[in-house]
């Protein structure tokens, strides 16, 4: 239980109690073989979430390197593909159950983990911390920039970046991504692009946080004609339809552009 300590005929019911939750100090056990006598919630929601981060990072390297052994190595097909799903979806917080209540830290370690950066022309950090709706201000994990992280091979960190572009683009529109707000998504981008290092440079080309508007599409990069469509442009990206479509049938952002002869059809920027 963390905070208690269990004796023989004790059951996790009993032991949870107003002593035992949201301790802020070692009072019950002697302070002076730690390194603070102060038990901080905040610094304990943010060991937490990295600690699973870790094993999602180790979990996925050892998986890839594997692959590569045998000369399998495909980020694209399983078990890698749901690998890199599940790491992307946790690294967003796309599951991340929303503050209840504001928390506050004891021990300074908020302000101090706050103030590590790296931070973005615009002054702010995938480290800066919510505290009363969620844990990150910016829904990103920090450990995107960690050496953990950057040891992975280089098709996996790219399978990644994909796999977050696509969600944070708008391309995939599954509904647990729904809490995701353009503005959040325009923020992500925008901190990774000034401060990841290893950030492919057409990660986050296409426009992001548009609203769909619903419009004639255009003729764009390698189509062979024009399409009208009924339905709306996506808020960011291209959609694809075909010379004789009656309407956009397949999602296809860039980059890489796609290959064929159809038309490009993007959402206006005016």
């Amino acid at each position: 239980m963390g905070n208690a300590i269990a004796t023989r005929g004790d059951t996790p019911e009993t032991m949870v109690s107003d002593k035992t939750l949201n301790v802020t100090s070692l009072t019950a056990i002697d302070p002076r073989a730690y390194l603070s006598g102060l038990s901080d919630i905040v610094a304990l929601m943010v060991f937490q979430h990295q600690s699973h981060m870790t094993n999602l990072i180790t979990r996925i390297g050892w998986e890839a390197r594997i692959a590569a052994y045998e000369h399998r190595l495909d980020p694209a097909a399983a078990p890698l593909r749901d690998a890199v799903v599940e790491l992307v979806d946790y690294l967003l917080f796309v599951d991340e159950e929303p503050l209840t209540a504001a928390i506050k830290g004891t021990s300074g370690f908020a302000e101090k983990f706050a103030s590590q950066g790296p931070f973005d022309r615009q002054g702010r950090s995938l480290r800066q911390l919510d505290l009363e709706h969620r844990l990150l201000r910016h829904p990103c994990s920090y450990m995107i920039d960690s050496a953990a992280f950057r040891s992975l091979p280089i098709e996996v960190r790219h399978a990644v970046y994909r796999r977050m572009w696509d969600i944070l683009s708008g391309h995939d529109a599954s509904i647990k991504y729904a809490r995701l707000s353009n503005s959040d998504r325009r923020a992500v981008v925008e901190i990774l692009r000034d401060t990841l290092h290893d950030l492919p440079g057409d990660f986050g080309s296409a426009a992001l946080g548009r609203g769909p508007t619903p419009a004639t599409a255009s003729q764009g990069d390698g189509g062979a004609g024009r399409a009208k469509t009924k339905r709306e442009l996506p808020p960011c990206g291209r959609r694809r339809s075909g010379r004789s479509s009656a309407g956009i049938i397949v999602d296809q952002l860039a980059p890489p552009t796609p290959a064929g002869t159809a038309t490009y059809c993007r959402p206006f920027t005016a």
